[in-house]
């Protein structure tokens, strides 16, 4: 499961976590800790839409992840850190007003996540060319809670139709079909996922790809960039669009007429999204692109991606070593390399 954290004074960036199932409550918490650099039995946590508080110390430390009654997978923790609690010395020992009025230095942020965008001096995705049609190119969505639903958007109403409308779509038609889409398969009452999917921070997912596959009547391929596997929805229709997962996002591919590298790059209006199925060029050519793709690291691999501590330089592979890493010696600076 995926879940994203984010520290509400803003001092770290958002984190996302990748979790299994059956990861013990106390492991996360101390992930959670490990992100910001907060002593996780003063903070406090919040999820879901109203934000409602996750008191996860009450619970056994050993409790599962997938043993929690709400749906964790795709949801988004606000983390805020409470005021230290109070010295156990009398009241009578309060601290000078020049000590009180020096703030405390914040603890750099630890930031994990291997980056989804291009160096600087390549700045822009790769394209393939498809000869006598043009170039088939990667029309990256916002870095966003809603970039599949932006990225289903752009190739099927050509952005006509906003993330929000998209959401209606898939809450509608779970609740008109509750027997498909029962509590067992959404992993929570029906309710409260389609609450939960209506909130712009909710990822969208399998579930929402396959609704909307089938809403707009049509096949939709998402191809995978680090492993080059594809899955397909609504399989099969007479017409197909595609999409590439990088792991934690979603972007569009498109056909551009052009191939003049700046013409296409500043011409989307001119772009062909959906094609006819049996096209074998137009998905050769989107998996060149994506094997390009994947040949630059334009994916995120939260288990195998290399990292170096920026304090000590140590290597690391993966990101339970580098919080592992963070929770034994106190480093929080990583980059990846």
């Amino acid at each position: 499961m995926r879940v994203k954290v984010r520290y509400s004074t803003g001092a770290s960036p958002p984190v996302v976590l990748t979790l299994p199932d059956s990861l013990p409550v106390s492991s996360l918490l101390a992930q959670i800790q490990a992100s910001g650099n907060l002593p996780t039995s003063n903070i406090e946590i919040r999820h879901s839409f109203p934000p409602k508080l996750l008191d996860l110390a009450t619970l056994p430390p050993e409790t599962p992840l997938a043993s929690l009654p709400f749906k964790l997978d795709g949801d988004q923790l606000t983390v805020r850190s409470l005021d230290p609690p109070r010295s156990s010395v009398s009241s009578s020992s309060q601290p000078s007003p020049s000590q009180a009025s020096k703030p405390k230095p914040k603890p750099k942020p630890a930031t994990f996540s291997p980056t989804t965008t291009f160096p600087p001096n390549e700045s822009d995705p790769p394209d393939a060319l498809l000869p006598g049609r043009g170039t088939v190119v990667l029309r990256v969505m916002e870095d966003d809670n809603s970039c599949l639903f932006r990225a289903l958007s752009y190739v099927l109403t050509n952005g006509l139709t906003s993330p929000t409308e998209l959401r209606q779509i898939v809450t509608t038609w779970i609740q008109n079909d509750p027997e498909t889409y029962s509590a067992a398969v959404l992993g929570q009452p029906v309710d409260e996922y389609c609450q939960w999917i209506s909130m712009e921070s909710s990822w969208g997912g399998g579930i929402e790809l396959a609704i909307l596959a089938k809403f707009f009547d049509i096949e939709i391929l998402a191809i995978d960039v680090s492993t080059l596997s594809t899955m397909r929805f609504n399989d099969p229709r007479p017409r197909f669009c595609m999409l590439v997962y990088s792991g934690i996002h979603y972007d569009a591919l498109a056909l551009s007429p052009l191939t003049e590298y700046s013409l296409f790059l500043q011409n989307p209006d001119k772009d062909s999204c959906i094609f006819d199925r049996g096209d074998q060029g137009i998905l050769q050519a989107a998996m060149e692109l994506v094997r390009k793709l994947k040949q630059k690291k334009y994916f995120t691999d939260t288990k195998r991606f290399t990292l170096r501590c920026g304090v000590c330089g140590l290597g690391l592979v993966g990101e339970e070593a580098a919080r592992a890493h963070a929770r034994k010696t106190g480093h929080t600076e990583f980059g990846e390399f």
